[in-house]
């Protein structure tokens, strides 16, 4: 295509005038007040945070779990009023409902002698979150059972010293306590509780790594506090979580209901790890003094099991200390027999009593690694648990009060 000189011309001047205001243009904004920001915008701007925005979305996701036959699955759909359940039969093609959730509260309700409400059936939030919290109670009152039997026994401290240690972890609970409402409200109390549980996983392991007879108290008190920062964060949400899906009028008994599964929790978590760690620690002394001292007497090994198990491994501090053992023997009176009873008549096993300490406290590490492990797998299957939470996020950002003036916006 050709132009003539009048044509490029035109277009040269256009291209000026195009180009100068343009210049005017910017010349002009530069030195324009910047716009005001007020409260009603920052209202509307809160509309598109995505805690907001998701309320606007429904039936945008699918988490699919499949039927044992393989081929059909259901998943939860989002609704615009709370939730229904969906099965897929991808074979016939077909789309259809799990179960009526109006009839299905309808029963409930009657059964229960409540009200609940079809589109927010409480399926997700009570049953995953008191499991995760039964969970990870086995895992965290275990633990505090073990660590101040070993730190007194092995490490030497004594009752008001463990205490100093484990005050790490209160405030590390402490610390985080106020940061877990701020983190529910920015990323959902799920991801509140998943991250808390992570981060008690994390305390127990370095814990439960750091322990040996020469460990100190200001080792431990690191991963302690992590601990304690990861309790903090997930004990509040999680108990928010629950409740979530219970109608008011029922959530004295909800409360009351994951208040005593945290409790069974507990205590399920002393029998089970102190069970481990006394097996453990009774099988292990037993092992190492027939290794360590292969020419004492069956009886007397057995009678130092015995003194080990019974007393939950505080018998250290006295075998330590011959003369105060020798003395020991007589407060077991009928409770020994007539080998063991001799025992503590004979000069050489009073003698041999300090050689026994070094194979009880590596017997009481090994069994204190044992419990400390299995805690560590209770919380990480709570941590799994946490994941199945549904992902609330109740948010309402600070808003500056009218009579207040917002921030002007840079240019």
């Amino acid at each position: 295509m050709f132009r003539t000189p009048l044509s490029r011309a035109a277009a040269a001047a256009a291209t000026l005038l195009v180009a100068s205001s343009i210049a005017q243009a910017q010349t002009g904004s530069a030195h324009a007040p910047p716009p005001t920001v007020t409260a009603a915008d920052y209202a509307r701007a809160e509309q598109l945070l995505p805690w907001n925005a998701s309320r606007l979305t429904f039936g945008d996701e699918v988490a699919p779990q499949f039927f044992k036959d393989g081929n059909r699955f259901w998943y939860r759909n989002k609704t615009r009023t709370g939730a229904d359940y969906v099965v897929i039969n991808p074979t016939t093609n077909s789309r259809s409902l799990l179960f009526d959730n109006a009839r299905l509260a309808a029963v409930m309700s009657l059964a229960a002698d409540s009200t609940y409400d079809p589109d927010r059936l409480p399926f997700r939030a009570f049953r995953f979150g008191n499991l995760a919290g039964t969970i990870v109670s086995l895992g965290e009152f275990g633990l505090l059972f073990a660590l101040p039997l070993f730190l007194q026994a092995v490490v030497g401290y004594n009752a008001f010293e463990t205490g100093l240690i484990f005050l790490a972890l209160a405030v590390g609970s402490f610390v985080a306590a106020p940061l877990s409402a701020t983190l529910a409200r920015r990323s959902g109390a799920r991801r509140a509780v998943t991250l808390g549980m992570t981060l008690e996983a994390v305390g127990i392991l370095f814990t439960t790594l750091l322990i040996n007879p020469s460990t100190s108290g200001l080792l431990l008190a690191v991963p302690l506090f992590v601990y304690g920062v990861g309790v903090g964060l997930a004990t509040a949400q999680l108990t928010s979580i629950v409740l979530s899906d219970i109608p008011p009028e029922r959530s004295g008994l909800a409360s009351g209901t994951n208040s005593t599964m945290r409790q069974v929790g507990s205590a399920l978590g002393v029998a089970i790890l102190g069970t481990v760690l006394f097996a453990t620690l009774a099988s292990q002394t037993k092992a190492n003094l027939e290794t360590a001292l292969p020419t004492m007497a069956p009886s007397c090994q057995e009678l130092i099991v015995t003194l080990v198990d019974e007393s939950a491994g505080q018998i250290l501090p006295v075998l330590r200390d011959p003369g105060a053992a020798g003395g020991q023997g007589g407060g077991f009176g009928g409770s020994l027999t007539p080998d063991q009873a001799a025992c503590f008549a004979d000069p050489a096993f009073i003698a041999a009593l300090p050689s026994t300490v070094e194979p009880i406290e590596d017997a009481f590490t090994t069994a204190t690694h044992a419990a400390g492990f299995t805690a560590l797998g209770f919380v990480l299957l709570g941590v799994i648990f946490s994941l199945l939470l549904p992902d609330t996020r109740h948010r309402k950002e600070e808003i500056p009060p009218p009579d207040e003036p917002a921030p002007a916006a840079t240019a």
